[in-house]
């Protein structure tokens, strides 16, 4: 599964903590990362990883970036800079085959719900 992870602002120097610790918490193996154009790449290896304090910056993390992150997603190499939203993105990549407990539950059941009902698909992703 694919998806954008978005952190308000396009300051990257405000977001150096942030994407500093996707990177070297969060970065997708080699074998599925995905890499920003290089046009449009921004470095997210800032700071050291011992200048990171993990606990102080999970709290920080926009809901739904944490949210593919508990579930296990990876980030891609490379940040973007998206002006028209005012963010910086970055490429989330979660491997279904390993989600768990409560959240596989979750994604097993809204998949029964649009195949039984393909309007449903439509009202969630609204």
């Amino acid at each position: 599964m694919l998806g954008c992870g978005s952190i308000h602002g396009t300051d990257i120097a405000e977001s150096e903590k942030l994407l500093s610790y996707l990177y070297h918490y969060h970065l997708a193996p080699k074998s599925i990362q995905p890499k920003a154009l290089s046009d449009r790449f921004q470095n997210m290896n800032i700071l050291n990883k011992d200048v990171i304090c993990a606990d102080t910056i999970q709290s920080e993390l926009p809901p739904l970036l944490k949210g593919y992150l508990r579930v296990g997603g990876y980030v891609g190499d490379g940040a973007v800079i998206n002006q028209q939203f005012n963010t910086i993105d970055v490429c989330i990549v979660v491997e279904t085959e390993n989600i768990t407990g409560k959240y596989k539950s979750h994604f097993t059941r809204d998949r029964k719900t649009s195949q039984k009902n393909p309007r449903s698909m439509v009202a969630q992703s609204n």
